[in-house]
């Protein structure tokens, strides 16, 4: 899941510079489509990263949960009395 979200900021990343970029270029040249043409990059980015910290929250929640279940069992383990042999 990690990797998942490593390989989407890449690419919202590399999306967003390759839209900025185009956005310059548009501006420069006055081409209204290809700055409509990077406004949809964009607006993909921003909807790409929503969905990443999305993700991320999901994967933050799970890892506390399993931390908890993991400290509630070596507390269970470590309170059994060893026993006589």
């Amino acid at each position: 899941m990690k990797e998942d979200l490593n390989q989407e900021e890449y690419v919202a990343k590399t999306l967003f510079a390759e839209a900025t970029e185009l956005v310059r270029k548009a501006a420069i040249s006055k081409d209204m489509q290809e700055v409509s043409l990077a406004q949809a990059m964009i607006e993909g980015v921003n909807v790409s990263q929503k969905e990443v910290g999305k993700m991320a929250q999901q994967t933050q929640t799970l890892q506390k949960r399993v931390d908890k279940r993991k400290a509630k069992i070596i507390s269970q383990i470590s309170a059994k009395k060893p026993k006589a042999l």
